[in-house]
C-alpha cells in the first residue's frame, strides 16, 4: 500500500438537501447518520489475477474521527496495524475546516493543505504545500477512483466548481503553473446521489467513466465502469447495518471485461468493514 493521501473531495457524496444557509459538513457528504464521533473503515481485498490466482489483502486503513459539528478533526492511517501517518485539520472562526496537516508516523510534516471557501463556507480551492517533492505514485494507492497514475510531481492546486447545495460538480488538479494534471466531473439526482463521475487525464480526453444505481434509501446497489464507451467492469454491492441505519459492512463483488482497457482492475470481491462509535 503506497503513501495515502486524502484528496478532499465530495466523491462519496451520496445523500443531499434542499437550498441551504450553511454547507454540508463531512457526516452528510458521506451520508453518515446520527451523532458520530469515528469512523474507523478497512477495506479488505479478494482479487482475482487474470492468471486465475487470487491474492488477498488490505488495502486501507484508517480511521477518521469527527468534532460535533460534524467535520472531520483527526485522521489516522494504518499500514499493518501501526499508524502510517496522522492528519490534523484547522478551523476558520464561523467553524469551518480551513486546511489540514498531514504528519509521518515519526512526527515529520508530510503535507499542508490551505483551504479558500466561498461566501457560504463552501471550499473553492485547496492549495498543497508539500516539504518534498514526489512521484504521484508515491502519494496515492492505485485505485479504482485513479485508474491512469501519472508519472509527475505532485498537484499544488486543486479549483472547485460547486452546485447550489454545495456539491462537487468539477474537481481540477493543478500544477504551480497552471497545467491540468487531471480532472473529475460529477453529476447528481435531486437527492444529491452522485450518479456519475468522469475522469480526464492531463490532455483533457475522457479517460474512465463510471454511472451509480441506488436502493430507494440511498445505498449504493450497482456501478458500471466505461472505457472508451465499452464496459470495463460491473460491480454489485451489499450491505449489513447498524441501529442509526449506518452500513457496517459492504461488500462489492465485480466482474471485469476481457478487454484491452481493463489491464489495471481485478475482478473479485472487495469488502469495506466499519467500527463506528458515536456521542
Amino acid at each position: 500500500m503506497k503513501r495515502y493521501l486524502i484528496l478532499l473531495t465530495g466523491c462519496l457524496a451520496f445523500f443531499g438537501s434542499t437550498a441551504q444557509e450553511k454547507p454540508l459538513n463531512d457526516l452528510e457528504k458521506l451520508g453518515l447518520k446520527g451523532p458520530v464521533r469515528s469512523v474507523r473503515e478497512t477495506r479488505i481485498s479478494h482479487a482475482v489475477k487474470r492468471d486465475s490466482s487470487t491474492s488477498t489483502f488490505i488495502t486501507f486503513d484508517e480511521m477518521t474521527r469527527f468534532n460535533q459539528d460534524g467535520y472531520e478533526n483527526h485522521i489516522t492511517i494504518y499500514r499493518d496495524s501501526k499508524i502510517f501517518s496522522l492528519l490534523r485539520f484547522s478551523f476558520d472562526t464561523s467553524g469551518y475546516p480551513s486546511g489540514l496537516k498531514e504528519y509521518t508516523e515519526a512526527g515529520t510534516l508530510w503535507l499542508s493543505v490551505t483551504y479558500k471557501l466561498d461566501e457560504k463556507g463552501n471550499r473553492i480551492a485547496a492549495t498543497y504545500d508539500w516539504p518534498e517533492k514526489r512521484g504521484y505514485d508515491e502519494i496515492r494507492e492505485k485505485s479504482d477512483q485513479l485508474y491512469e497514475v501519472l508519472d509527475r510531481h505532485p498537484w499544488d492546486l486543486v479549483m472547485f466548481e460547486n452546485d447550489y447545495r454545495g456539491f462537487p460538480l468539477e474537481e481540477k488538479y493543478l500544477t504551480a503553473n497552471g497545467d491540468m494534471l487531471f480532472r473529475f466531473n460529477y453529476r447528481y439526482d435531486i437527492k444529491g446521489l452522485k450518479m456519475e463521475m468522469t475522469y480526464y487525464n492531463f490532455k483533457g480526453r475522457t479517460s474512465w467513466e463510471t454511472k451509480y444505481k441506488y436502493d430507494r434509501y440511498g445505498n449504493l446497489v450497482a456501478s458500471t465502469v466505461y472505457k472508451s464507451n465499452r464496459v470495463a467492469a460491473r460491480s454489485s454491492y451489499a450491505y449489513s447495518f447498524d441501529a442509526y441505519g449506518n452500513w457496517t459492512t459492504r461488500t462489492e463483488k465485480r466482474e471485469v471485461e476481457d478487454n484491452i482497457f481493463t489491464l489495471s482492475l481485478e475482478a473479485g470481491t472487495f469488502m469495506i468493514q466499519r467500527e463506528i462509535e458515536y456521542y
